[in-house]
């Protein structure tokens, strides 16, 4: 379920209009694996998570 879901996203976002309308709202369109996507998780969680920690940050 998870590749089948993973393959027809990466199809969509590969569409040009699609792409173009991703960077209208400045986000880079890419089609990631879902093993991509976890390790970007993880890293942007270990960035963020000591950022958050350090300044005492919550969301209310």
């Amino acid at each position: 379920m998870v590749a089948q879901l993973s393959k027809a996203v990466a199809e969509i976002v590969a569409q040009p209009e699609v792409a173009e309308k991703f960077r209208e709202f400045r986000v880079d369109p890419i089609g990631n694996t879902p093993a991509q996507m976890a390790a970007f998780l993880q890293e942007e969680r270990a960035r963020w998570g000591a950022v958050i920690e350090r300044t005492n940050s919550r969301l209310d």
